[in-house]
């Protein structure tokens, strides 16, 4: 599996799990690696969110989840 395979099947897990709170999991998660001062940490995050779903959702926004 390459690393944007990885990424992708990171997105569509969280995407699956947290589902509309998918969003405000991903910005904790950021936050707690920049207090924590973890770059490496924060960039996967972005990478995932970078490849995250961006169809439109049954409900909400559209945009929600995207990179």
């Amino acid at each position: 599996m390459t690393p944007e395979q990885e990424r992708w099947a990171e997105a569509l897990a969280i995407e699956r799990r947290f589902g509309e709170q998918a969003t405000e999991h991903i910005a904790e998660r950021v936050t707690a690696l920049a207090a924590a001062g973890d770059d490496a940490g924060i960039a996967r995050w972005i990478a995932i969110t970078e490849l995250a779903p961006c169809t439109p959702p049954k409900t909400s926004d559209p945009n929600r989840f995207c990179g």
